[in-house]
């Protein structure tokens, strides 16, 4: 979790944002900092995530 996030007003799984290392994801009250994945796309702002176990 990230401290002091910002309050975004975005639906739980979207990516509201990118860094060096990863993207951000917005959660049910808060957002994550996702560094570790598998995706051989493109991940882009206002994309949802889904978990594919």
């Amino acid at each position: 979790m990230i401290p002091r996030a910002h309050a975004y007003k975005n639906i739980a799984g979207q990516v509201v944002g990118k860094t060096a290392q990863g993207f951000i994801v917005k959660t049910g009250d808060s957002i994550i900092e996702i560094v570790v994945y598998e995706y051989a796309g493109k991940i882009k702002i206002g994309d949802g995530l889904q978990n594919h176990e």
